[in-house]
């Protein structure tokens, strides 16, 4: 239901007139096979535009993760370095959800 709210409204209602602006000159003139000559190009264009947000996803992925190691590191020397009394007098479900 919320995906149709979203193309009724925003792609019909908002994006119409643009697209119209941007597909009418490729269609002036032409018919149904003028139509079937943008297809090959329109998927180009879409596998392109994939590829890009697939490498946009893995990088920001893999910088993200990348910074895991050192947090914990981190945390596990400071964990050591803390004192045995710290230990006994913190209760463990506490120590873990920190």
């Amino acid at each position: 239901m919320a995906l149709k709210i979203i193309i009724d409204t925003w792609l019909v209602v908002k994006m119409s007139p643009w697209l119209d602006h941007l597909v009418r000159p490729m269609l002036d003139g032409g018919g149904k096979l003028q139509v079937a000559g943008w297809r090959p190009l329109a998927f180009v264009v879409i596998a392109l535009l994939g590829a890009i947000a697939t490498y946009i996803d893995n990088y920001s992925t893999e910088s993200v993760g990348s910074g895991w190691p050192t947090i914990w590191d981190a945390t596990y020397h400071h964990l050591q370095r803390l004192s045995l009394g710290y230990y006994d007098h913190s209760q463990t479900g506490n120590l873990l959800t920190r």
